[in-house]
């Protein structure tokens, strides 16, 4: 079987037949349109894969602001910046990533096309709420180093 030769044609088909996000959407998220050498017969698979590699690179963001490697400045001083609040909430979110890789990976033996498009609807719901709650996350963190540029020092001093 050959490689896809149009991702947006082929993604078409497949949303409808599953009712799967916009491919503007998704393919803003995921890359689909950069993704190459996939076959149509893989291509859910491969979206339900890339997105959990999306909510994996989360899970470590997260995980390093909660648990920081005490070796690493940037941590430490990441780590220092929010409260423990804060933490309960990258928590509660890392939570609900890792829900939503073990659920992928629970798909990964015994593979089947139509559970992994309902993954896809399921997880990029829950990521659009996900990433509301990141943001606020994410802008105080960048604050953070902001601060420490404009006054010379490192965060939290």
């Amino acid at each position: 079987m050959a490689a896809i030769t149009n991702m947006e044609e082929t993604y078409a088909k497949f949303a409808k037949k599953y009712k799967l996000p916009e491919y503007k959407d998704i393919n803003q998220a995921l890359e689909l349109s950069a993704m190459k050498d996939i076959h149509e017969e893989f291509l859910i698979r491969t979206l339900r894969r890339r997105l959990v590699d999306v909510l994996f690179s989360w899970t470590n963001y997260l995980h390093n602001l909660v648990m920081p490697n005490q070796n690493n400045l940037i941590s430490v001083n990441e780590y220092q910046q929010f409260t423990d609040d804060d933490r309960n909430t990258m928590t509660k979110i890392m939570t609900q990533l890792m829900i939503l890789a073990r659920q992928s990976a629970s798909l990964e033996i015994f593979l089947d096309e139509k559970k992994d498009a309902n993954y896809i609807n399921t997880a990029w719901k829950e990521w659009a709420q996900i990433k509301k709650e990141l943001q606020k996350i994410v802008d105080k963190n960048l604050s953070s180093w902001q601060k420490a540029e404009n006054e010379k020092i490192t965060p939290n001093n």
